[in-house]
């Protein structure tokens, strides 16, 4: 994942993004998620968990979709290669095992293999004592979680983190089912800390600007 490659612009809203975040009281780990898989919430994720990092901060960046993985692949990390992450270690399978990167100051904790009910492992005790004793090592915790529509795991993570960003990809999601996600997530105890537009060009973005203005 070349995030060298990002525009201008792109860079800028993942800055003003950082600096909102930074900027608001006790808000240390930040949960994402979505309605629907494809918009871009994987990538954000692992962006602001790095933007983070650039800023000098210790981040620690955790994928909790361990339904539908995507950060074995950016690392280019081999089936081969003998990689536990967070499933095994709720499971009880091995101690939890986070891995440097080759980007100063960021760490990261794969999901692991697939496990039969990964709402129920995140429901346990053990993910937020886990979360409890991470804040303790890094500055900020970015948690990347499965699409609301997919899973219940998102509420779950969601109760436990500070916040949830919510990324809507424009175009490509329905209002009225991101505000059914987004009620069911409020529904859960979640604090949605603001709504975060991919995919947006100048002509579009007021789109969504009725609805989603009220969460910034």
């Amino acid at each position: 994942l070349n995030m060298n490659d990002m525009s201008r612009s792109v860079t800028e809203a993942l800055n003003t993004l950082r600096t909102n975040l930074f900027y608001m009281e006790n808000v240390r780990v930040i949960a994402l998620t979505s309605s629907l898989p494809g918009e871009g919430k994987s990538i954000l994720s692992f962006a602001l968990a790095r933007s983070f990092a650039a800023m000098g901060k210790r981040t620690l960046y955790i994928d909790c979709d361990m339904r539908a993985s995507r950060t074995r692949s950016y690392y280019k990390v081999s089936a081969e290669e003998k990689i536990t992450g967070l499933s095994e270690y709720l499971s009880g399978q091995a101690p939890l095992r986070v891995y440097n990167t080759n980007i100063d100051r960021l760490s990261v904790v794969f999901s692991g293999k697939f496990p039969p009910d990964p709402a129920g492992m995140l429901s346990s005790p053990y993910f937020e004592k886990m979360l409890t004793k991470l804040k303790e090592m890094y500055s900020y915790i970015i948690i990347d979680t499965p699409p609301v529509s997919a899973a219940v795991d998102s509420a779950v993570v969601g109760r436990v983190a500070d916040g949830i960003v919510y990324v809507v990809r424009h175009d490509y999601v329905k209002q009225t089912l991101a505000k059914r996600c987004i009620d069911k997530l409020e529904r859960n105890d979640c604090r949605i800390l603001g709504v975060v537009m991919n995919s947006v060009n100048d002509s579009a973005s007021s789109y969504y600007e009725g609805y989603y203005g009220y969460y910034y």
